[in-house]
């Protein structure tokens, strides 16, 4: 009986992301991460909807740029998100104006120097201490419990973002 009344009741009282408190971008982040356990998705689609970009799409464009672009352990994918956002913010088209304006370049060059000012690297293998490169390393990485700092970075890396744009 009690399973009936609460299914009538959350069918009767969904609450909406817009019924939801206002969350920050950095408080989405960290909860998208922990959702998904992808630090680029996570800070991409956090910004994604301000740029035109649907948070579903978002999702697949940052997919494959986590530990450190394919698990390589280069960039951080929580950086490598935010630079996208960079991108999308700063970067030329074709039919872009010629207003002067930040380069993309130097944000992007000054979001990496602060993150490794804050982190002593931006690099995914360095911050995590673990090579992601085979499927054994993958799996031993989840059981050692490797990603428990990951969501301080992407904290970080949108924190940066922000400051920035």
């Amino acid at each position: 009986m009690e399973i009936i009344i609460f299914q009538s009741y959350a069918q009767n009282h969904r609450r909406t992301r817009r019924d939801l408190p206002e969350m920050s971008r950095v408080e989405h982040a960290v909860s998208l991460f922990k959702e998904k356990d992808n630090c680029s998705q996570a800070v991409l689609a956090t910004s994604a909807n301000q740029y035109g970009i649907q948070e579903k799409t978002a999702l697949k464009i940052a997919e494959v740029f986590s530990g450190g672009i394919v698990r390589k352990g280069n960039i951080c994918g929580a950086l490598n998100g935010a630079l996208m956002v960079i991108g999308l913010h700063y970067g030329k088209d074709k039919d872009s104006d010629s207003t002067p304006r930040k380069s993309v370049y130097d944000v992007a060059d000054e979001l990496l120097e602060k993150f490794k000012s804050q982190h002593g690297t931006a690099n995914c293998r360095e911050l995590i201490l673990f090579d992601l490169t085979t499927p054994e390393n993958r799996k031993l990485a989840q059981e050692m419990k490797v990603f428990r700092n990951c969501p301080k970075y992407v904290g970080s890396a949108v924190e940066l973002l922000e400051d920035l744009l």
